[in-house]
């Protein structure tokens, strides 16, 4: 596929050059914070501040402080050509004025085919992305149009220049001196001999579209207005801009649609990664409410088996202090029972040696009652005791 290429070019007075350049450098104005409005209801302010404006200073690029220095300049070179002329009556060399109606300026808009080059937004927001070979491609074949023009004017006549991309398609504004070699600020001296301005605009395209396909730009050999050429330079100039922006607003939607159905698709994606997040999530609740559920199970089996060993503690503990105290009262009882016995002998032995002598199993057992009535116990430590055999009761007796 072929594509068009388009520089449309005017002339433009000292008096006008203030007002183009306002236009053209806001870019810079705006940087220094000069706000102006424009008439173009294409451009986007927003995006005003990523055009690229830069002033040449023998043929050379420089990067554009300020938009007076456009005018500077031009004053400048405009200066050193006018030349000098001698009065003839007081005969005072005196410096040549140019005339308030000359094209001192060539405003050239240079435009590559919107189809190649796609919308200023498409190429921008693909550049957000990180992907910026289309935009550096597209400035860097633009770019070469300039050279084309410095080529033909010469650089040195080359004046200033701003890269747009405010706009509906990228275009570069460029502003030329049309200063020929004998120091005249004549654009005609840059049309071939025997040409008139259609023919010159003519053969300056072609040579325009062959610059380009040496540069790598398949560009379309053929002008799309060669069918118009009984149409007037003004007349053609104006349907050449109608067809063009016409042509840049269709592409701008083709991109727009394009971007539409890439976010669609996006969306669309989005949509299912959100539906497979919440059932990824649904999924992991369930898990979580059954983990939870099987949580408080444990921990309530947790909880009754703390409160049966509790229980058993408490159970086991009162039966040590009841063992403890048992056994606290037997040994008090064990020591009581000996205190009596040892008593009830010391008491039988001095009744003895007294002279008792108890005759039957009755006697004995009295006697043993009063001994433990005396040590307040009511039942006698020694009623297993048995009281002498009768024979030792006779013996005694005898005695």
């Amino acid at each position: 596929m072929s594509y068009t290429v388009s520089h449309r070019q005017a002339g433009v007075t000292r008096g006008d050059t203030s007002g183009l350049v306002r236009h053209e450098f806001r870019d810079v104005d705006k940087y220094n914070g000069i706000e102006t409005q424009h008439s173009n209801e294409r451009i986007v302010p927003e995006r005003t501040h990523m055009n690229h404006s830069v002033l040449f200073v023998d043929g050379q690029p420089q990067p554009l402080q300020s938009s007076e220095h456009v005018l500077q300049e031009l004053d400048h070179r405009l200066d050193s050509v006018a030349g000098t002329y001698t009065d003839k009556r007081t005969g005072e060399v005196r410096k040549r004025k140019i005339r308030s109606d000359a094209k001192v300026v060539r405003s050239v808009v240079l435009q590559l085919d919107p189809d190649w080059t796609r919308s200023c937004e498409h190429l921008l927001a693909q550049a957000e992305t990180g992907d910026t070979e289309a935009k550096q491609q597209v400035e860097a074949m633009t770019w070469r149009m300039v050279d084309r023009y410095g080529q033909k004017y010469g650089r040195q006549n080359l004046l200033a220049a701003s890269f747009h991309w405010d706009e509906t398609s990228p275009h570069i504004h460029l502003m030329i001196t049309p200063i020929d070699d004998e120091g005249r600020v004549r654009n005609q001296s840059f049309i071939p001999d025997g040409r008139g301005p259609q023919s010159a605009m003519a053969m300056n395209d072609r040579e325009m579209r062959q610059f380009l396909i040496l540069k790598g730009y398949d560009a379309d050999p053929q002008p799309i207005g060669d069918a118009r050429s009984h149409m007037h330079q003004d007349d053609y100039a104006r349907w050449r801009e109608e067809q063009e922006q016409h042509k840049a607003r269709e592409v701008e939607l083709a991109d727009r649609e394009m971007r539409l159905g890439k976010r669609e698709k996006v969306a669309e994606q989005r949509e299912r990664m959100v539906d497979e997040y919440e059932s990824e999530v649904g999924e992991r609740d369930d898990e979580a409410q059954r983990l939870a559920e099987e949580s408080a199970r444990q921990n309530e089996i947790a909880r009754r088996a703390v409160e049966e060993a509790e229980a058993r503690e408490r159970e086991m503990t009162e039966a040590l202090e009841k063992h403890r105290a048992a056994r606290q009262w037997y040994l008090a009882a064990g020591q009581s029972m000996k205190r009596a016995v040892d008593a009830a002998n010391a008491l039988w032995r001095e009744a003895q040696k007294a002279g008792f002598r108890p005759t039957t199993d009755k006697e004995f057992k009295d006697a043993v009652r009063e001994v433990s009535q005396l040590y307040g116990r009511s039942k006698s430590p020694t009623s297993s005791l048995k009281g002498p055999r009768a024979d030792d009761a006779s013996g005694m007796h005898q005695d």
